[in-house]
Protein backbone atom coordinates (compact mmCIF):
# COMPACT_ATOMS: atom_id res chain seq x y z
CA UNK A 1 0.00 0.00 0.00
CA UNK A 2 1.39 3.44 -0.95
CA UNK A 3 1.32 6.04 1.88
CA UNK A 4 1.67 9.28 1.47
CA UNK A 5 3.63 11.27 3.86
CA UNK A 6 1.54 14.32 5.73
CA UNK A 7 3.10 17.54 5.61
CA UNK A 8 2.77 19.76 8.75
CA UNK A 9 3.17 23.59 8.34
CA UNK A 10 5.18 24.19 11.78
CA UNK A 11 5.06 28.24 10.98
CA UNK A 12 1.59 28.54 10.51
CA UNK A 13 0.94 26.56 13.29
CA UNK A 14 3.79 28.65 15.95
CA UNK A 15 1.68 31.96 14.16
CA UNK A 16 -2.04 31.06 15.31
CA UNK A 17 -0.57 29.53 18.45
CA UNK A 18 1.14 33.67 19.10
CA UNK A 19 -1.73 35.53 17.73
CA UNK A 20 -4.45 33.49 20.43
CA UNK A 21 -2.04 33.90 22.99
CA UNK A 22 -1.74 37.83 22.28
CA UNK A 23 -5.64 37.68 22.52
CA UNK A 24 -6.08 35.25 25.50
CA UNK A 25 -3.50 37.75 27.50
CA UNK A 26 -5.17 41.28 26.23
CA UNK A 27 -8.64 39.51 27.26
CA UNK A 28 -7.27 38.94 31.17
CA UNK A 29 -5.89 42.38 31.07
CA UNK A 30 -2.13 40.78 31.03
CA UNK A 31 -0.92 42.47 28.41
CA UNK A 32 0.57 46.06 28.27
CA UNK A 33 -1.54 48.67 26.26
CA UNK A 34 1.30 49.34 24.07
CA UNK A 35 2.28 45.95 23.17
CA UNK A 36 -1.06 45.13 22.05
CA UNK A 37 -1.37 48.07 20.13
CA UNK A 38 1.73 47.11 18.51
CA UNK A 39 0.27 43.87 17.44
CA UNK A 40 -2.99 45.44 15.95
CA UNK A 41 -0.58 47.65 13.87
CA UNK A 42 1.52 44.40 12.51
CA UNK A 43 -1.17 41.83 11.49
CA UNK A 44 -0.35 42.80 7.74
CA UNK A 45 2.53 41.25 8.20
CA UNK A 46 0.74 37.78 8.26
CA UNK A 47 -0.04 39.01 4.24
CA UNK A 48 3.84 39.84 3.82
CA UNK A 49 4.64 36.00 6.04
CA UNK A 50 1.99 33.88 3.42
CA UNK A 51 3.41 35.83 0.11
CA UNK A 52 7.16 34.99 0.90
CA UNK A 53 6.38 31.46 2.31
CA UNK A 54 4.84 30.99 -1.11
CA UNK A 55 7.78 32.18 -2.83
CA UNK A 56 10.14 30.89 -0.77
CA UNK A 57 9.13 27.62 0.86
CA UNK A 58 9.41 24.93 -1.53
CA UNK A 59 11.82 26.73 -3.32
CA UNK A 60 15.16 26.45 -1.27
CA UNK A 61 16.13 25.02 1.80
CA UNK A 62 14.34 25.94 5.11
CA UNK A 63 12.68 28.38 2.63
CA UNK A 64 9.42 28.53 5.35
CA UNK A 65 11.69 29.33 8.17
CA UNK A 66 13.85 31.96 6.20
CA UNK A 67 9.82 33.70 5.18
CA UNK A 68 9.63 33.95 9.47
CA UNK A 69 12.49 34.60 10.16
CA UNK A 70 12.60 37.78 7.23
CA UNK A 71 9.13 38.81 7.97
CA UNK A 72 9.76 39.03 11.90
CA UNK A 73 13.34 41.37 10.75
CA UNK A 74 11.08 43.26 8.24
CA UNK A 75 8.22 44.46 11.82
CA UNK A 76 10.91 44.91 13.85
CA UNK A 77 12.91 47.36 11.56
CA UNK A 78 9.56 49.38 10.64
CA UNK A 79 8.93 49.77 14.79
CA UNK A 80 11.92 50.94 15.29
CA UNK A 81 11.59 53.74 12.41
CA UNK A 82 8.42 54.39 13.62
CA UNK A 83 8.48 54.77 17.03
CA UNK A 84 11.58 56.88 16.42
CA UNK A 85 10.06 59.25 13.86
CA UNK A 86 7.79 59.70 16.85
CA UNK A 87 10.22 60.50 19.43
CA UNK A 88 10.78 64.39 18.79
CA UNK A 89 7.67 64.97 17.68
CA UNK A 90 6.52 68.07 20.75
CA UNK A 91 3.21 66.53 22.77
CA UNK A 92 0.81 68.94 23.72
CA UNK A 93 -1.86 66.75 25.17
CA UNK A 94 -0.87 66.56 28.76
CA UNK A 95 -0.64 69.92 30.77
CA UNK A 96 0.65 70.17 34.14
CA UNK A 97 1.17 73.74 35.91
CA UNK A 98 3.91 73.95 38.82
CA UNK A 99 3.15 76.30 41.41
CA UNK A 100 4.87 75.52 44.91
CA UNK A 101 5.39 78.51 47.53
CA UNK A 102 8.32 78.42 49.85
CA UNK A 103 9.05 79.64 53.38
CA UNK A 104 10.61 82.93 53.43
CA UNK A 105 13.20 81.33 56.11
CA UNK A 106 14.44 78.42 54.40
CA UNK A 107 18.31 78.40 54.04
CA UNK A 108 18.96 76.46 51.33
CA UNK A 109 16.74 74.79 48.19
CA UNK A 110 17.50 71.54 46.83
CA UNK A 111 15.78 71.16 43.41
CA UNK A 112 15.35 67.84 42.29
CA UNK A 113 14.30 67.15 38.48
CA UNK A 114 14.06 64.11 36.48
CA UNK A 115 12.70 64.16 33.18
CA UNK A 116 12.41 61.75 30.18
CA UNK A 117 12.53 63.20 26.85
CA UNK A 118 12.13 66.53 27.12
CA UNK A 119 13.38 69.92 26.51
CA UNK A 120 13.88 71.47 30.12
CA UNK A 121 14.28 75.32 30.75
CA UNK A 122 15.22 76.54 34.61
CA UNK A 123 15.63 80.24 35.10
CA UNK A 124 15.23 82.91 37.63
CA UNK A 125 11.68 84.61 38.42
CA UNK A 126 11.47 88.40 37.76
CA UNK A 127 9.96 88.91 40.53
CA UNK A 128 10.71 88.79 44.71
CA UNK A 129 7.71 85.94 44.83
CA UNK A 130 9.10 82.80 46.57
CA UNK A 131 7.58 80.67 44.34
CA UNK A 132 8.63 78.04 42.02
CA UNK A 133 6.51 78.61 39.41
CA UNK A 134 6.32 76.42 35.75
CA UNK A 135 4.70 74.11 33.42
CA UNK A 136 4.91 70.56 31.64
CA UNK A 137 3.40 70.09 28.43
CA UNK A 138 3.66 66.42 26.89
CA UNK A 139 2.35 63.00 26.01
CA UNK A 140 -0.69 61.43 28.26
CA UNK A 141 1.47 58.95 28.62
CA UNK A 142 3.71 61.47 30.99
CA UNK A 143 2.97 61.42 34.59
CA UNK A 144 4.28 64.62 36.63
CA UNK A 145 4.94 63.96 40.26
CA UNK A 146 5.78 67.04 42.35
CA UNK A 147 7.11 66.87 46.19
CA UNK A 148 8.29 69.30 48.74
CA UNK A 149 9.05 69.09 52.20
CA UNK A 150 10.74 71.57 54.39
CA UNK A 151 13.05 70.07 57.41
CA UNK A 152 12.67 71.18 61.30
CA UNK A 153 15.35 73.51 62.10
CA UNK A 154 18.86 72.15 63.15
CA UNK A 155 20.89 72.99 65.91
CA UNK A 156 21.73 76.22 64.38
CA UNK A 157 19.14 76.78 62.66
CA UNK A 158 19.16 75.55 59.49
CA UNK A 159 15.90 75.07 57.39
CA UNK A 160 16.64 72.96 54.17
CA UNK A 161 13.37 72.78 51.85
CA UNK A 162 13.31 69.89 49.39
CA UNK A 163 11.97 70.39 45.89
CA UNK A 164 11.43 67.34 43.59
CA UNK A 165 9.67 66.99 40.49
CA UNK A 166 10.00 63.58 38.44
CA UNK A 167 8.56 62.69 35.26
CA UNK A 168 7.84 59.07 34.68
CA UNK A 169 5.79 56.91 32.00
CA UNK A 170 2.25 55.56 32.81
CA UNK A 171 3.22 52.74 30.45
CA UNK A 172 6.61 50.60 30.14
CA UNK A 173 5.92 50.53 26.61
CA UNK A 174 3.60 53.85 25.31
CA UNK A 175 1.64 53.46 22.07
CA UNK A 176 3.07 54.80 19.37
CA UNK A 177 -0.06 58.06 19.02
CA UNK A 178 1.08 59.27 22.38
CA UNK A 179 4.88 58.97 21.89
CA UNK A 180 7.00 62.43 21.54
CA UNK A 181 8.21 64.89 23.63
CA UNK A 182 7.50 67.18 26.29
CA UNK A 183 8.79 70.98 27.60
CA UNK A 184 9.30 71.77 31.05
CA UNK A 185 9.93 75.33 32.03
CA UNK A 186 9.97 75.82 36.13
CA UNK A 187 10.97 79.96 37.39
CA UNK A 188 13.39 79.81 40.53
CA UNK A 189 13.33 82.01 43.08
CA UNK A 190 16.21 84.34 43.02
CA UNK A 191 16.68 84.51 46.83
CA UNK A 192 17.54 81.56 48.65
CA UNK A 193 20.46 79.33 48.32
CA UNK A 194 20.21 76.78 45.71
CA UNK A 195 21.48 72.89 45.24
CA UNK A 196 20.31 71.78 41.71
CA UNK A 197 20.43 68.19 40.36
CA UNK A 198 19.02 67.58 37.31
CA UNK A 199 18.95 63.62 35.49
CA UNK A 200 17.36 63.90 31.89
CA UNK A 201 17.04 60.85 29.31
CA UNK A 202 16.91 62.88 26.35
CA UNK A 203 15.89 66.81 25.11
CA UNK A 204 17.31 69.97 25.07
CA UNK A 205 18.35 71.90 28.49
CA UNK A 206 18.89 75.59 29.30
CA UNK A 207 19.33 75.78 32.96
CA UNK A 208 20.17 80.11 33.54
CA UNK A 209 21.10 80.46 36.33
CA UNK A 210 22.46 84.11 36.08
CA UNK A 211 21.59 85.95 39.24
CA UNK A 212 20.48 82.74 41.32
CA UNK A 213 22.66 81.49 44.31
CA UNK A 214 24.18 77.82 43.70
CA UNK A 215 25.68 76.34 45.86
CA UNK A 216 25.58 73.54 44.09
CA UNK A 217 24.81 72.55 40.42
CA UNK A 218 24.68 69.00 38.98
CA UNK A 219 23.46 68.11 35.37
CA UNK A 220 23.26 64.37 33.78
CA UNK A 221 21.65 64.32 30.37
CA UNK A 222 21.48 61.50 28.12
CA UNK A 223 20.85 62.36 24.66
CA UNK A 224 20.66 66.31 23.42
CA UNK A 225 22.62 69.39 24.23
CA UNK A 226 22.85 71.68 27.65
CA UNK A 227 23.88 74.78 28.05
CA UNK A 228 24.45 76.38 31.31
CA UNK A 229 24.52 80.25 32.43
CA UNK A 230 26.47 80.55 35.90
CA UNK A 231 26.24 83.27 37.98
CA UNK A 232 28.75 85.27 39.36
CA UNK A 233 28.51 83.76 42.95
CA UNK A 234 30.53 82.88 46.30
CA UNK A 235 29.03 79.84 47.63
CA UNK A 236 28.83 79.40 50.98
CA UNK A 237 29.84 75.78 52.08
CA UNK A 238 32.28 75.27 49.69
CA UNK A 239 36.07 76.36 49.68
CA UNK A 240 37.84 77.29 46.22
CA UNK A 241 39.26 73.72 45.87
CA UNK A 242 35.75 72.01 46.52
CA UNK A 243 33.73 71.02 43.35
CA UNK A 244 30.52 72.35 43.05
CA UNK A 245 29.17 69.63 40.29
CA UNK A 246 29.18 67.52 37.70
CA UNK A 247 28.10 68.70 34.49
CA UNK A 248 27.24 65.89 31.68
CA UNK A 249 26.20 65.54 28.06
CA UNK A 250 26.84 61.85 27.56
CA UNK A 251 25.78 62.27 23.61
CA UNK A 252 25.42 65.81 23.00
CA UNK A 253 26.75 69.51 23.36
CA UNK A 254 27.29 71.02 26.23
CA UNK A 255 27.56 74.87 26.26
CA UNK A 256 28.74 76.90 29.87
CA UNK A 257 28.29 80.94 29.83
CA UNK A 258 30.26 82.39 32.13
CA UNK A 259 30.75 85.98 33.01
CA UNK A 260 33.74 87.27 32.97
CA UNK A 261 34.02 88.59 36.20
CA UNK A 262 33.75 84.68 37.63
CA UNK A 263 36.64 83.17 37.74
CA UNK A 264 36.46 79.45 37.24
CA UNK A 265 38.27 76.07 36.92
CA UNK A 266 36.65 73.06 34.65
CA UNK A 267 37.96 69.59 34.73
CA UNK A 268 37.01 68.35 31.30
CA UNK A 269 36.26 64.64 30.81
CA UNK A 270 36.26 64.04 26.66
CA UNK A 271 36.11 60.45 27.16
CA UNK A 272 38.58 60.15 24.39
CA UNK A 273 36.60 61.52 21.66
CA UNK A 274 39.79 63.66 20.67
CA UNK A 275 37.50 66.80 20.35
CA UNK A 276 39.25 69.78 21.65
CA UNK A 277 37.73 72.17 23.70
CA UNK A 278 35.90 75.81 22.31
CA UNK A 279 36.82 78.39 24.61
CA UNK A 280 37.82 82.38 24.67
CA UNK A 281 41.89 82.11 25.17
CA UNK A 282 41.64 85.21 26.19
CA UNK A 283 39.56 84.59 29.54
CA UNK A 284 41.34 80.47 29.80
CA UNK A 285 44.13 79.00 30.01
CA UNK A 286 44.01 75.26 28.80
CA UNK A 287 46.27 73.50 31.07
CA UNK A 288 47.40 69.57 31.03
CA UNK A 289 45.02 66.99 31.93
CA UNK A 290 41.84 69.02 30.02
CA UNK A 291 41.90 71.55 32.48
CA UNK A 292 40.68 75.04 31.82
CA UNK A 293 41.29 77.42 33.98
CA UNK A 294 40.49 81.26 34.07
CA UNK A 295 43.54 83.52 33.50
CA UNK A 296 42.82 85.60 36.68
CA UNK A 297 42.53 82.95 39.23
CA UNK A 298 45.77 83.51 40.84
CA UNK A 299 44.11 87.05 42.01
CA UNK A 300 40.61 85.93 42.58
CA UNK A 301 38.48 86.55 45.38
CA UNK A 302 36.84 83.04 45.02
CA UNK A 303 36.87 80.03 42.07
CA UNK A 304 33.94 77.82 41.79
CA UNK A 305 35.26 74.32 40.53
CA UNK A 306 33.26 71.68 37.86
CA UNK A 307 33.75 68.49 35.85
CA UNK A 308 32.11 68.78 32.35
CA UNK A 309 31.74 65.62 30.82
CA UNK A 310 30.71 65.18 27.03
CA UNK A 311 31.98 61.85 25.82
CA UNK A 312 30.99 62.47 22.30
CA UNK A 313 30.10 66.27 21.69
CA UNK A 314 32.02 69.75 22.03
CA UNK A 315 32.53 71.79 25.39
CA UNK A 316 32.43 75.54 24.62
CA UNK A 317 33.12 77.85 26.96
CA UNK A 318 32.10 81.69 26.40
CA UNK A 319 31.14 84.65 27.70
CA UNK A 320 27.17 85.58 27.67
CA UNK A 321 28.04 88.27 24.87
CA UNK A 322 29.52 84.76 22.86
CA UNK A 323 33.08 85.44 23.76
Amino acid sequence: MLRVRRRTNIISGLVVFFIALVLFLHRLDALDDGLYDLFLRSWPALLILTGLTVLLGSRIPFGKIFAFVLTVALVAVVSVFAFSSRADEQRDEYQEVISQPVDIGINLLTLRVQTLSTDVELVRRVDDSNVIQGEFVGSEESVITVEYVESEPDAQGIVVASFSLVEERQSAFPKLEALGRGTLRLEIPANIPLDVDFVGEAGNVSLNMDDLSIERLNVNLGNGDVVVALPEYDPVNTGDDDSLGTLAAHDGDITLIVPESLDARFDLQLGGSGRSPEYDAGMFNYLVGDVLESRTIESADFVVNYTVVSPHGVIRVQSPSGG
